[in-house]
């Protein structure tokens, strides 16, 4: 490694030296005693007067090490002249302190090597006679030259020794100033976010742990933002990155040197208070958001917070708990309402437990065919005649364990990305039971099965059902596919095109559950459904409600000029199915007349 003094302290010593070195020769020549010292020293000063004059020609390591040379020749001609003379000594040693202090490793010890050898060399020389010593030693270093030329020798030594040390001190100075400021930019690099300048999960993991293996108390407030994906997307990732710097700054306000604010990743932020919290995490959440409210209408920017929190050592005794707990109490917060704040419960707990295992009760359930298929009956209006059934799944029961049924296992679908290969699913066995009831009730006999949008409008859809009937030897006619308004949110020109495939395949189609979602005049004159089934809302009342008659009566007239039948759901009573019966309905479906029954039972009656 090279530690390369500055190369103005360089060209001061190159300075200093050939200005030694000619007072030298001066006064040698003046004395007139050692002329090849004399003459070494003149030499030497006029090569450092050039090198001083073409000092910028030369790098700092060369320029160093011709300085070094230069002494080194001095000191040899000095000592080889008058070996009992400490001056050529003195320059060595100043030699090895320019070399130790700008060079390291094996290259600092090659000059002072050197230098040693050529000692020794002229060491032995003088011991073996070849170096003849023509005065006396003892007179010569009494004398007045002598001793201004250890003087001068000294003073050299002096000053490259202390410009080595001020140049060292400077450079350790440096050194400190530079460690210190990279540990400074490590510790942020390690323990603070870029974005916001708030402390990371790391750092804050690590001053809650201690806190409470100090056996401190404490309360952690996170705080999330939902709709930045949003917000990145129309604005730009700037603007985004705005905002978050502008919450940080809030935080700062609003929890004081008292608190440790951080960011723990995205749009989620954390708030540890150590000890009690006066007032509370709810109050302070509350103003906080206030207040960034009235700065930025979260609610136009499509910001939705949330703020949960937990109680250490109540909640958890290490930060990893009391973050896991804070996310079970996030869960439970309405994601349409903006500004709740909720406290952990163990019951929270115990609801997120329940939920994973249902999750995982239906996806082995979808894994090794635990679902299976009940139909409910259709009969005609007036004659209450089975017309056909409507397949409705159902999971199979296990020993011990409440039975989930489709209102608990259809959401979990839904959410987890299931309901397309659950759908198939159903469709296979539907399909697959439909020659048995065929056989039973009769060729015309139809089976409907639902389907839902996203399965629907996948790519394939009609080549997989079409593979599916042929396999089981299932004419088309005998199948419907229900599918519910929730499918008008898609693109209705792709709803169109599944529907007309599904025209030519030869299968009907049926509009499920109608009047309670999407219902539009418009899509029904787009969409020619074979069936309109109408939601079980307009049933509930019928037999004492004249506007809900009236109401019905209209749907059924439209569907029918539309060339639709309608299906009626929900007909429980016998009252009601007495008032249906005067209406234009064409088929009812409901407890009145049959429950969901297994194939087998079907096939019994």
């Amino acid at each position: 490694m090279n530690h390369e003094m500055s190369d103005g302290l360089v060209s001061r010593l190159i300075g200093t030296g050939c200005c030694v070195a000619l007072l030298s020769a001066i006064a040698l020549h003046s004395a007139g005693i050692f002329p090849v010292a004399m003459a070494v020293d003149y030499g030497s000063a006029c090569f450092l007067a050039l090198l001083l004059l073409f000092r910028r020609t030369f790098s700092v390591n060369t320029k160093l090490t011709l300085l070094a040379g230069v002494g080194i020749t001095i000191a040899i001609s000095a000592v080889s002249q008058n070996p009992y003379s400490p001056d050529g000594y003195l320059v060595i040693a100043a030699v090895m302190v320019l070399s130790f202090t700008n060079w390291s490793g094996m290259r600092a010890w090659v000059i002072p090597a050197l230098a040693v050898m050529l000692l020794a060399v002229v060491t032995g020389a003088v011991s073996a006679g070849w170096i003849q010593i023509e005065f006396d030693a003892g007179k010569s270093q009494s004398s007045p030259t002598a001793w201004l030329i250890v003087c001068m020798t000294v003073a050299l030594l002096s000053v490259a020794m202390g410009g080595s040390i001020i140049e060292l001190k400077n450079r350790l100075g440096a050194h400190v100033r530079l460690l210190e400021d990279s540990n400074l930019k490590l510790f942020d690099y390690a323990y603070k976010d870029e974005t916001t300048g708030l402390f990371n999960r790391k750092y804050l993991e690590k001053e809650v742990n201690a806190e409470m293996a100090a056996g401190r108390t404490g309360t952690l407030l996170v705080v999330e933002f939902a709709g930045f994906r949003l917000i990145n997307a129309l604005h730009g990732h700037a603007r985004g990155d705005l905002i978050l710097q502008e919450i940080a700054q809030l935080l700062n306000v609003h929890f004081g040197p008292e608190f440790l604010a951080a960011k723990l990743h995205a749009a989620q932020f954390a708030v540890w208070r150590s000890g009690s919290w006066t007032g509370g995490p709810e109050a302070a959440f509350a103003a906080f958001i206030a207040d960034l409210e009235s700065r930025h209408s979260l609610t136009k920017l499509g910001l939705i917070s949330a703020g949960a929190w937990v109680a250490a050592p109540e909640h958890g005794n290490a930060f990893e708990t009391l973050l896991k707990n804070v996310n079970v109490v996030i869960r439970n917060i309405t994601p349409a309402s903006t500004g709740q704040i909720l406290g952990f419960t163990t019951s929270m707990q115990q609801q997120m437990v329940d939920e994973h295992v249902l999750k995982l009760r239906i996806r082995e359930a979808l894994d090794h065919g635990l679902f299976q298929v009940v139909y409910q009956a259709k009969v005609s209006n007036q004659a209450h005649q089975i017309i056909g059934f409507e397949g409705l799944a159902r999971m199979r029961e296990a020993p011990g364990e409440p039975t989930p049924g489709p209102a608990v296992f259809i959401p979990v679908l839904h959410a987890e990305g299931w309901m397309n290969e659950f759908g198939l699913l159903m469709l296979r066995l539907i399909i697959g039971d439909i020659p048995q009831l065929v056989k039973k009730y009769g060729a015309s006999i139809q089976v409907a099965a639902n389907v839902s949008p996203p399965l629907f409008l996948a790519p394939g859809f009609v080549d997989r059902l079409q593979s599916l009937l042929a396999d089981a030897k299932v004419a088309p006619a005998n199948l419907i596919i229900e599918i519910t308004e929730e499918v008008f949110a898609a693109n209705p020109e792709q709803i169109v095109a599944v529907n007309h495939d599904l025209k030519r395949l030869g299968v009907s189609i049926s509009l499920d559950d109608f009047g309670s979602g999407y219902s539009s005049l418009g899509y029904l004159r787009a969409i020619q459904f074979d069936e309109i089934k109408i939601d079980r809302l307009f049933v509930k009342n019928i037999d004492t409600d004249q506007r809900l008659f009236t109401l019905l009566t209209t749907v059924c007239q439209l569907a029918h000029d539309l060339q639709s039948r309608v299906v009626l759901e929900g007909a429980e009573t016998a009252e009601q199915v007495h008032r249906i019966s005067q209406s234009p309905i064409d088929y009812i479906q409901g407890f009145y007349f049959a429950r969901p029954e297994k194939l087998a039972t079907l096939l019994l009656e």
